[in-house]
């Protein structure tokens, strides 16, 4: 104190004769202010990490060449959760230096203990989370055209689509070529996006179409949602066969 004035060390208020009242007053403001500050991180970081999570599948599929993956997942993967834990060390570093006198020391053995057992539960979606990150490349099909099962999918949404369609004596059907493209996602079962190259029987044209399939292998249920012709829409004049 210095000639009845007063600085918080905490807001750095200086109060000329303070009563309990004003320093309260004092320390409301701060708080206010820094709840402003951190309400506008918190959405910032919400922000991008919601960014950031959108674009990883576009990210992972345009990583392809030729259709494949020229590095291993599994390293990917690792190299990423290695570079979490990095910068979290690094800012870790950084809050340590800026510790005021009389904080307890965060690079201590017992902060960390204290810290493990406080997000112990924490490990439960990180680990969730490297398994989806894991996953939206190995649901990527790299060889899609020596993948028998992706075939047989395709074949059978061409099959279905004749049926479902009724022409008789081959009048404007399809007959299957093969899968050129396929996505995966998993909802109630497995859910393919694919194209597919046919053969218009009556014409012999050969065209592009984009089917969903939804198969529910417990069930032994496949269920053709959608069959198309591909905006890409490639004609190839002459006949397969």
């Amino acid at each position: 104190m210095k000639q009845g004035m007063i600085e918080c060390s905490v807001c750095h208020s200086k109060l000329v004769n303070p009563s309990a009242k004003t320093v309260s007053r004092a320390y409301d403001r701060h708080r206010s202010k820094y709840s402003k500050k951190q309400r506008a991180l918190n959405v910032l970081l919400v922000v991008g990490d919601c960014m950031l999570v959108g674009l990883q599948p576009i990210l992972v599929y345009m990583s392809k060449v030729d259709g494949k993956f020229k590095f291993s997942p599994i390293s990917v993967n690792f190299l990423t959760e290695v570079a979490k834990v990095i910068f979290a060390l690094v800012m870790l570093l950084i809050q340590a230096r800026n510790q005021k006198i009389g904080e307890k020391p965060l690079l201590s053995v017992s902060s960390f203990v204290q810290a493990a057992r406080n997000n112990v539960l924490l490990a439960v979606p990180a680990f969730l989370y490297a398994i989806n990150n894991y996953l939206k490349f190995t649901m990527q099909v790299e060889d899609v055209t020596t993948n028998k099962e992706v075939q047989a999918v395709g074949k059978y949404s061409v099959e279905e689509y004749n049926r479902l369609k009724g022409n008789k004596d081959n009048d404007g059907q399809l007959m299957f070529v093969k899968v050129v493209e396929v996505e995966k996602q998993v909802v109630s079962g497995m859910k393919y996006y694919l194209t597919i190259e046919a053969v218009n029987k009556t014409s012999g044209e050969v065209k592009v179409f984009e089917a969903v399939v939804v198969v529910k292998a417990w069930l032994r249920k496949k269920e053709l949602v959608k069959f198309s012709p591909s905006q890409k829409m490639m004609t190839i004049l002459q006949p397969v066969w």
